[in-house]
C-alpha cells in the first residue's frame, strides 16, 4: 500500500479551537457522526487521527512502546517522547512479574479479605448510588491487593486523586502543569501526595522483609521479593498504575453490570441460579456470570475513548505520522458496529459461552490490548464475577429509572438508584 502526503479527511476544524466545543456538546455523537461520513480514517484536527478500524486500532496497541505512546498525564507538557522508551522498559520489567506471575497464594488471601469488604460495604437491604458506592469498595479492594498490611490511608488518597484529575483530564481542554489555576495545582500536589504515600509503602516493606523470606502476601510483595524483582522507583510507578486504574473502572463496570442485571431478568435469573450452584469462590465455576460481565463490558466498556501518541514519525495504513500526533479511537463504537457483531446493541451473554463463535479478530477490546493492556484487567474480571455473584446471592435488584449513558472521561451511569432487596427462600 502507497503512503499519501496529506492528512485523511474529516470534519471542518475551526482555527483556534478546532473541532473541540463540536465534540464537547456531544462527544459520543459527534464521533459516530464524524465516523458515518468520513469512514474508519478520519482527521479531528491536525494533530489528531480517529480511527475505527479493528485492523487499524490491533496496529496501534500492538506497536504501543515502540511506534506509539500511551499519554498518561492531563497536562500538555508532561509528554517525554525520547524518554518513553526507558520508561517503558521498567514499567513492563514489573508487569511481567506483578502481572503476569501473580501469586496464587496472595490473590487467595485477596479473595478472602474482599469477601469482607463486600460484605461491610452491603450490611443488609437498602437504597444504594451505586457508583460512588463501587468506587469505595473497588478502591479498597484494589488497594488491599497491591499493598496489603500497608494500605492504609491510600483508598482515601487514590479516590482524591481520581476527583481531582477528573476537571483537569476530563476535557477536552490540555494546559501546562505549571498553569496557576486552582484545579491545576489541586491535582500535582495530591499527586506528588500519592506517590510519597507509596514511597514509605515501598520504602516500609523493603525494610520489613530485609533477610527475611515468606510467602508473597500481596502485589508490592511480588514485586520486591518475587522471583525477579524490580527497584523501588518502579515499584511505586506500578503500584500507583494499578491503583488508579482499579478505582473508576470497575466501579463503574460493576454499576452497568447492576444495572444491565435489572434491565434483563431472565439473564439476571441464569446468574443467579449459578451463583447458588456454585460451590466454591473459583471463577472457573462461573462461566455464565463471566459471560455476563463480558457483555456488559461490550455494550459499555467504562474506557470508551482511548489514545496513543505517536512516539517518532511512523505510517498507519496509508498514512503517514508525525512525532507528538494522536490517534484516538473507541471501544464502544467498535464494540457496537453492525458490521462485526449481530445484533450489536442487544444483550446476549450466549455470545460469551464455550461453543459459540469467536467474535471478529481486533473487535473486542474493554481493556484494551498489546503492550499497554490495562493493568487491571486481570484482577478486575476476578473482582467483578466475585462481586456479582456475592450480591446475587443475597439480593434481589430493583432500578426505577435505568441509567442514562454518560461519556466523560469514563462512561459512567448518570441519575441512577438502585434498591437492594433480601432474597426470600
Amino acid at each position: 500500500m502507497s503512503a499519501s502526503t496529506s492528512r485523511p479527511p474529516g470534519p471542518r476544524a475551526p482555527r483556534l479551537l478546532g473541532n473541540t466545543l463540536a465534540y464537547d456538546r456531544d462527544r459520543l455523537g459527534f464521533l459516530r457522526a464524524a465516523q458515518q461520513e468520513y469512514g474508519d480514517v478520519l482527521s479531528y484536527d491536525r494533530r489528531t487521527t480517529l480511527i475505527g478500524d479493528p485492523e487499524l486500532i490491533h496496529q496501534v496497541l500492538a506497536r504501543t512502546n515502540t511506534d506509539f505512546d500511551g499519554d498518561g498525564s492531563p497536562f500538555s507538557d508532561e509528554v517525554d517522547l525520547e524518554g518513553a522508551a526507558a520508561s517503558s522498559d521498567s514499567w513492563m520489567a514489573a508487569r511481567r512479574v506483578g502481572w503476569h506471575r501473580l501469586s496464587r497464594t496472595a490473590v487467595t488471601a485477596h479473595i478472602g479479605r474482599l469477601r469482607e469488604l463486600v460484605d461491610r460495604t452491603f450490611p443488609g437491604p437498602g437504597v444504594i448510588d451505586p457508583m460512588p458506592t463501587f468506587e469505595r469498595l473497588m478502591g479498597a479492594a484494589t488497594a488491599d491487593h497491591c499493598l496489603g498490611h500497608s494500605a492504609a490511608g491510600v483508598p482515601e488518597l487514590v479516590a482524591a486523586n481520581t476527583a481531582a484529575l477528573v476537571p483537569v483530564g476530563g476535557t477536552s481542554y490540555r494546559v501546562p502543569s505549571w498553569w496557576p489555576g486552582r484545579r491545576q495545582r489541586s491535582f500535582v500536589a495530591l499527586r506528588a501526595e500519592l506517590m510519597d504515600r507509596l514511597g514509605e509503602a515501598v520504602a516500609g516493606r523493603i525494610a520489613e522483609r530485609r533477610g527475611r523470606s515468606g510467602e508473597l502476601r500481596d502485589l508490592l510483595d511480588q514485586l520486591l521479593a518475587g522471583a525477579e524483582p524490580v527497584d523501588a522507583v518502579s515499584a511505586r510507578r506500578f503500584v500507583r498504575g494499578v491503583l488508579m486504574a482499579g478505582y473508576g473502572v470497575p466501579a463503574a463496570a460493576m454499576a452497568w453490570v447492576l444495572a444491565d442485571l435489572a434491565a434483563y431478568p431472565q439473564e439476571a435469573e441464569r446468574v443467579r441460579a449459578e451463583a447458588d450452584a456454585a460451590g466454591s469462590d473459583d471463577v472457573a465455576e462461573l462461566p455464565v456470570t463471566s459471560a455476563f460481565i463480558r457483555e456488559v463490558l461490550r455494550r459499555r466498556p467504562p474506557t470508551w475513548l482511548i489514545g496513543r501518541r505517536v512516539r517518532s514519525g511512523t505510517q498507519l495504513g496509508r498514512w503517514p505520522l508525525p512525532a507528538g500526533h494522536e490517534v484516538v479511537f473507541s471501544p464502544y463504537l467498535l464494540h457496537r458496529d453492525p458490521r462485526w457483531w449481530r445484533d450489536p446493541t442487544g444483550f446476549d451473554l450466549d455470545r460469551w459461552l464455550p461453543g459459540a463463535p469467536a467474535p471478529r479478530r481486533h473487535t473486542y477490546i474493554p481493556f484494551g490490548a498489546g503492550p499497554r493492556v490495562c493493568v487491571g484487567a486481570q484482577l478486575g474480571m476476578l473482582q467483578l464475577a466475585l462481586v456479582t455473584t456475592w450480591l446475587v446471592r443475597r439480593f434481589d435488584l430493583v432500578v426505577e429509572t435505568p441509567p442514562a449513558e454518560r461519556f466523560e472521561g469514563l462512561l459512567v451511569p448518570g441519575d441512577f438508584r438502585a434498591e437492594l432487596v433480601e432474597r426470600r427462600g
